[in-house]
């Protein structure tokens, strides 16, 4: 997947990832810094994003790791 076919997916599915991270912070700015720490992750680990129908479950995944690892203590 290239970084254009990435956002464009990303785009298409932002409104289902921000409603995640608000539902697993319960706080907009954590909910905020979540989903960029999310897509900045996901950007890393782009070539694991191949299959374009899992691409909305890939990034809630990844986003459930970034919170239980780096989220769920803090604060």
């Amino acid at each position: 997947m290239t970084r254009e076919e990435f956002f464009n997916k990303l785009n298409a599915n932002a409104n289902t990832i921000q409603s995640v991270a608000a539902d697993l912070t319960r706080n907009h700015d954590e909910a905020h810094k979540l989903y960029l720490e999310t897509i900045y992750r996901a950007l890393k680990d782009l070539g694991s994003a191949a299959d374009y129908r899992g691409f909305r479950a890939w990034l809630v995944i990844t986003m459930r790791n970034v919170f239980w690892n780096d989220f769920r203590y803090a604060a």
